[in-house]
């Protein structure tokens, strides 16, 4: 085995020392057209099959090497064969070259380079992982969906990623399909950085990807990916891959292709991958057809095309299709679609890159060669509800509902290299007591040291958790690390490949915030600054100590990562008086600490309001007792910020009422009290310092009602006597 070993890296090294000669125009990027890294060809030995590349048209002498890295027997082994050549011709713009795949070829997934002569030398054009060998076509698929990676997006949008990958083998998928959106803006570093995320964490699992809206704007997903529609064959299983394009559906043209294409499959088990989904997020669970599609069960890209809807549905049930895998609503939804005794599975998955309604998640499922279907799911939810994909994120809490309570943490799984790229550093959590992940992964590291120089370093190993460096090998440029993986959750996991062991802390610092001087009650973003010369930062926090009053608050934010060594945080603002402390808090992968100087920030206490009384005014100075007294004040807020007062009435030093009044700054308010005094007197009416002299007295006095009337009486008794006496007088004169 060490003679094929040895021999093999021989082989490689020397192809690697060939001249290369520079290609003029557009032709210095020959590159592969079939098979990619993101649609390998599945084969079997003794089978042919044709590469199309693009090379130059002066190209000859062809011959074309496929090489992999395998675990084997507890180690690595270098994998390299010559596949025959038996026919080179133009196509066109491209190259056509028909091979055999060897007898004997072991199995595996492998990197495929094609070599040609052009002007007196040798050149070569390599595809990674695009040919799947196998010695049997398999009975079931174990599949793993990622989707809406987009790469770009933020750094977690990578590390969420990478966390599905590596499920992907410690799950033991046998293949992952990637349905949309890998990229943010489509960009040529946003898709090379999928790429590398692809061959660095990922290696031997065979991945099928299809594009989404958001890597539409360039080519950068054909030149560094694959093809936008395809189909494969694995045995009795096909993949059809399909484009829903920019527009968020599938044309007639291409719904005609992928039924021409599912017609020649038939017997197989079929599964279909693009990006946006069929139906609408609100049908999901079990939908027994009756013949008819609604309108209203489409997603809102198919409505406006219903007859497209409608056609391809037709071709997928016609076709007898076992289940349809989506992407692009950021949420999980499975639907079972009944229809004549049979079913389709509609799948949509939560997304690893971007923004979620619940959680950032992978799908796991088992497809059988006889068309059964089991889709792994949490223990909180069932194939009905929502959300049920695998999280790549803590999850606190989910309610029957769905309401989700995130802890606020970082993705579970996340990576870091040195400076200089020579050490691989692996954080792994999993909080969960109903998932186990263990397996062996191969992961590359910069060949900055002989493979022999490096240790795997245990910085945390949580709940028999572990992690056990199992072999090493260097090809072209690489260390390749074999290493055995065991997490039983809840259980946590650091360990780093490295050939130097690090002792010193990083540095952290607080470098400035936006805005310069914070305002009361308005975001900061705080940016920080840290950097390890050992083996890279694991995590930055910062840790606010709030106080306000006698009150203090301490809470920790874990920092999202700009550039470099730039990191932010962004808070939400302090209310006025508001005094914080931050503190700048960097963790590297050796768990050592570096720890900034504290930034205090002061905001000044909030403007006072000011209140004077104006014009204090009684209805009257004299009154009777129990007359009412209507008591008039004005208030006026002469400050600069709004506030409440209380008024008081008191009289004769003792508070009888009171007013609470809010008032803006440079506003006034009339007051009225009202009152009533029984007894008689002189009051002092006081109103907030303002105050009046009041008199209550009794009305002038008057003679009772019945004395008149007494009066009276006897008055007209004596004049009937006066009267009486004088007629008796004149009578007596006569």
């Amino acid at each position: 085995m060490r003679g094929i070993k040895t021999l093999a890296i021989i082989i490689l090294i020397t192809l690697t020392s060939l001249p290369i000669h520079p290609l003029k125009g557009e032709e210095q990027l020959p590159r592969f057209l079939q098979p990619r890294l993101g649609n390998p060809y599945p084969a079997q030995p003794g089978m042919s099959l044709n590469i199309t590349l693009k090379a130059p048209s002066e190209a000859s002498e062809w011959m074309v090497e496929a090489y992999s890295i395998v675990e084997e027997g507890g180690g690595l082994t270098l994998m390299n064969y010559s596949l025959p050549v038996d026919g080179a011709w133009l196509d066109g713009w491209s190259w056509k070259i028909q091979v055999r795949i060897p007898d004997g070829m072991r199995p595996a997934l492998y990197w495929v380079r094609a070599i040609y002569k052009l002007a007196g030398g040798l050149n070569s054009i390599e595809e990674p992982e695009s040919l799947w060998i196998l010695d049997r076509w398999p009975k079931e698929l174990t599949i793993l969906q990622l989707t809406d990676t987009h790469i770009g997006y933020q750094a977690e949008s990578s590390m969420r990623t990478l966390t599905g990958l590596l499920m992907a083998k410690l799950l033991n998928a046998s293949i992952i399909l990637v349905t949309g959106d890998v990229t943010d803006t489509a960009t040529d570093s946003q898709a090379q950085e999928f790429r590398s995320l692809l061959l660095n964490y990922s290696l031997g699992t065979p991945k099928f990807i299809i594009p989404g809206n958001h890597d539409r704007k360039t080519e950068a997903y054909e030149k560094y990916i694959g093809d936008r529609n395809y189909a494969v064959d694995i045995g009795s299983f096909s993949i059809i891959g399909l484009d829903t394009g920019d527009e968020g559906y599938i044309g007639p043209e291409l719904i005609e292709w992928a039924n021409r294409t599912l017609r020649s499959l038939w017997g197989r088990t079929k599964i279909v991958i693009f990006h946006h989904p069929l139906f609408d997020g609100s049908i999901y669970g079990t939908l027994n057809f009756n013949g008819t599609l609604s309108r209203t069960w489409l997603y809102s890209s198919w409505r406006g095309v219903y007859e497209y809807a409608s056609r391809l549905l037709e071709v997928l049930m016609e076709n007898n299709v076992t289940i349809v895998l989506s992407g692009h609503i950021h949420t999980d939804r499975i639907l079972q679609f009944k229809y004549l005794n049979r079913s389709i599975y509609f799948v949509t998955t939560s997304t690893t890159g971007a923004g979620r309604p619940e959680y950032n998640g992978v799908r796991l499922l088992r497809v059988g060669e006889d068309g059964s279907v089991e889709i792994r799911t949490p223990p909180w939810r069932g194939l009905e509800g929502y959300p049920n994909s695998i999280p790549v994120e803590p999850v606190a809490s989910i309610t029957s509902a769905g309401e989700v309570r995130l802890t606020g943490e970082k993705p579970l799984f996340s990576s870091v290299s040195s400076i200089d790229g020579s050490s691989l550093s692996l954080s792994l959590n999993l909080p969960f007591d109903w998932l186990k992940l263990a397996g062996r992964v191969i992961l590359p590291v910069s060949w900055k040291a002989p493979k022999d120089a490096y240790t795997l370093y245990l910085s945390r190993v949580e709940n028999e958790s572990s992690a056990r460096l199992l072999d090493a090998m260097s090809v072209s440029g690489l260390n390749y690390f074999l290493v055995d993986l065991n997490l039983l959750g809840p259980s946590g996991l650091v360990f780093t490949l490295s050939s130097f062991k690090d002792i010193h802390p990083p540095s952290a610092s607080i470098a400035y915030t936006v805005p310069s001087t914070p305002s009361a009650d308005s975001p900061i973003t705080v940016y920080l600054q840290s950097r390890d010369e050992g083996w890279g930062i694991l995590s930055v926090i910062l840790r606010e100590e709030l106080r306000l009053g006698d009150k203090v608050e301490k809470k920790d934010y874990p920092a999202n990562k700009e550039r470099g060594d730039l990191y932010s945080v962004r808070l939400p603002g302090y209310p006025p008086g508001s005094n914080v402390t931050l503190t700048c808090i960097a963790l590297d992968a050796a768990l050592l600490e570096g720890r900034s100087s504290p930034l205090t920030i002061s905001l000044p206490p909030p403007p006072a309001p000011s209140f004077t009384l104006k014009a204090l005014n009684i209805s009257k100075e004299a009154v009777e007792p129990n007359e009412e007294i209507i008591i008039k004040v004005t208030l006026a807020n002469v400050g600069n910020a709004q506030g409440s007062h209380k008024v008081s009435l008191r009289v004769n030093g003792t508070e009888l009422q009171t007013r609470d009044v809010e008032l803006p700054p440079g506003m006034e308010m009339p007051i009225e009290f009202k009152l009533r005094l029984e007894k008689v007197g002189t009051y002092i009416i006081d109103v907030d310092g303002l105050t009046r002299s009041l008199k209550v007295s009794q009305p002038p006095s008057e003679q009772p009602i019945g004395l008149t009337v007494q009066y009276i009486v006897i008055t007209v008794v004596l004049a009937s006597i006066i009267a009486a006496l004088v007629l008796y007088m004149g009578r007596r004169k006569r």
